[in-house]
């Protein structure tokens, strides 16, 4: 089991931020299947933590766990802050609740830039 109290990632806050804003950004649309969302959904897409899975430690049965139960059991995010994937699952998820994709988009932008300031991080407009 991971201790997380003594768990140090390795790479920067700001590095894994840039990484997975600049990742949904790009694919424009939340990972869902109906109403639910997903680490990676049938149509290719990832939410905020299913971009932080190796391709090769992903399984179809992580869906449905939360961020720490995919840590503790799976240890699929080696080096990445847990703290941090949280908060940026929330916002995927949150925003995955709108009605429409420009909603998510806009909505998702909205709970990152509050995530950058809390988090000290820099945050760019889209």
């Amino acid at each position: 089991m991971l201790n997380m109290t003594n768990y140090t990632p390795i790479l920067p806050l700001q590095e894994t931020f840039d990484f997975v804003v600049g990742n949904i950004r790009k694919q424009g649309k939340p990972s869902r299947k109906g109403d639910t969302c997903l680490y990676r959904s049938p149509d290719g897409c990832r939410c905020s933590a299913g971009w932080c899975i190796p391709d090769e430690k992903y399984r179809p049965e992580m869906e449905g766990h939360n961020v720490f139960a995919l840590s503790n059991q799976w240890r699929c995010f080696q080096g990445y802050d847990i703290t941090l994937l949280v908060e940026l699952q929330r916002a995927h998820d949150k925003a995955a609740e709108c009605p429409s994709v420009s909603d998510f988009l806009n909505n998702f932008e909205i709970l990152i830039r509050d995530i950058a300031d809390r988090c000290k991080l820099q945050y760019t407009a889209k």
